[in-house]
């Protein structure tokens, strides 16, 4: 999970394949898609900071080109734990 750089801002994408990586890419640039979530475990292993609130990330398309202009997380960042019954 490791972001990538480019002008040196951390880039993310969203998705599975290029097609969806694509289309969730152009929901951000036009503004619809403006919320997210991940695992925190998964930024522990990685040894990635989690995103601040103001900070400037690129989103990246199915081909890895930046999909328009840094987008900014200006709301804020929650975690919050879950627990899993066995």
């Amino acid at each position: 999970m490791s972001f990538p750089r480019k002008n040196g801002l951390r880039c993310f994408e969203f998705g599975s394949d290029p097609a969806m990586k694509t289309r969730l890419a152009h929901l951000v640039r036009d503004g619809i898609k403006m919320a997210t979530a991940g695992q925190l475990a998964e930024y522990l292993v990685e040894d990635e900071e989690v995103e601040r609130v103001g900070e400037r990330l690129v989103v990246l398309d199915g081909s890895g080109n930046s999909a328009g202009t840094p987008v900014t997380g200006d709301t804020q960042i929650v975690t919050v734990y879950f627990k899993l019954d066995n």
